[in-house]
């Protein structure tokens, strides 16, 4: 008879004891829940998801129902959106420099806000003026929305140990994605209950209420990026390391 060798199952990925999921994501709800700056940041951006939510139910349907854009239409106005977002992206070091950090993360959620409230209030039954509210949405709530993420981005990027930022992001992003569903779900509903302008005003909240995440911290009286791995009250030598 043939010899044979004994079969074994194959190395798990990270090793036999390598960094379980579920510990990894305990920990990076305890980093977020234990830095105040850090549990602002998750909120502000997990309102802001509520809003994205709410505008991805309805924004296309208000522009071609209410509004009376065609599909070329709509596409010149997503076209200027993306000028003013290289717009933000290309100021965003400078206003965050002549500002401060958190004057400028309220500035960018004021201006994307504001800009983001011209769309229920874009008129009916005139197209052109209708469509110059569009386009003014997308250049101003678009290039003030991208000033603020990336100021938002280079913060926390900065105060939080490069060893536990991959556990950060990924909490924050997990309750961002959630919010965004229910910002979808609770946009549709509203928009078929009470139309979608009552959906989209309702959307604009979500912003609103990220204004007063950052305004209500410590975040607003920031000036500068603060030193790297700065957070209070958690010590990254105490959180499980992957061997």
């Amino acid at each position: 008879r043939r010899a044979t060798t004994p079969r074994t199952a194959p190395p798990r990925p990270g090793g036999a004891d390598g960094l379980r999921a579920h510990p990894a994501t305990r920990e990076g709800i305890r980093v977020v829940a234990g830095s105040p700056i850090l549990r602002a940041l998750a909120g502000a951006h997990a309102a802001t998801h509520v809003l994205w939510g709410v505008f991805g139910a309805t924004y296309l349907l208000f522009a071609t129902r209410e509004i009376g854009l065609g599909p070329a239409g709509i596409g010149i106005v997503a076209a200027l959106g993306g000028i003013g977002s290289l717009v933000g992206a290309a100021t965003a070091g400078r206003i965050a420099r002549r500002l401060g950090i958190g004057r400028a993360m309220l500035l960018g959620l004021t201006g994307m806000t504001l800009g983001n409230a011209l769309i229920p209030l874009a008129p009916s039954g005139a197209i052109l003026v209708a469509a110059a509210f569009l386009v003014g949405q997308q250049l101003i709530g678009d290039s003030a929305g991208t000033v603020y993420d990336v100021v938002e981005r280079s913060l926390t990027q900065s105060i939080v140990d490069g060893r536990i930022l991959g556990r950060v992001n990924a909490t924050i992003e997990f309750v961002t994605t959630l919010l965004a569903l229910v910002g979808s779900i609770g946009g549709g509903v509203i928009a078929e209950v009470f139309g979608l302008r009552v959906a989209l005003a309702v959307g604009v909240l979500g912003g609103a209420a990220a204004v007063l995440f950052v305004w209500f911290s410590p975040v607003r009286s920031i000036r500068g990026i603060p030193e790297p791995g700065v957070l209070p009250g958690v010590r990254v030598d105490d959180l499980p390391q992957a061997e």
